[in-house]
């Protein structure tokens, strides 16, 4: 037979469930990006990729907005940031792909 009270108390525990497991990821992912972009040997020319991977999708939003005569599906530009010259945030030619470990 339905119980409605042992039916509340059962969702409210599989809420409470995924309550502390939502949780648990959040400080997961917190935990090893903080570890990722921060690493002494790769972790400047991390933030230096995401912070140009985020001004490139910023730009792309503005000139889609500004663009607002005719809507287009075509893509026109890669939000993926160019490879960067050899500054001091970027990675010698032998590095490679171990940027994306």
């Amino acid at each position: 037979m339905f119980n409605p009270r042992e039916t509340y108390s059962a969702a409210g525990q599989r809420a409470r469930h995924a309550e502390r497991t939502g949780v648990r990821l959040m400080f997961s992912v917190i935990g090893f990006s903080t570890a990722y972009f921060l690493d002494p040997e790769h972790g400047p020319a991390r933030r230096h990729q995401a912070l140009e991977y985020l001004r490139r999708g910023k730009q792309m939003i503005a000139s889609a907005r500004a663009g607002d005569e005719k809507p287009t599906h075509t893509v026109t530009a890669s939000p993926a940031p160019d490879p960067p010259a050899n500054g001091p945030h970027s990675p010698t030619a032998g590095d490679g792909l171990r940027i994306a470990r």
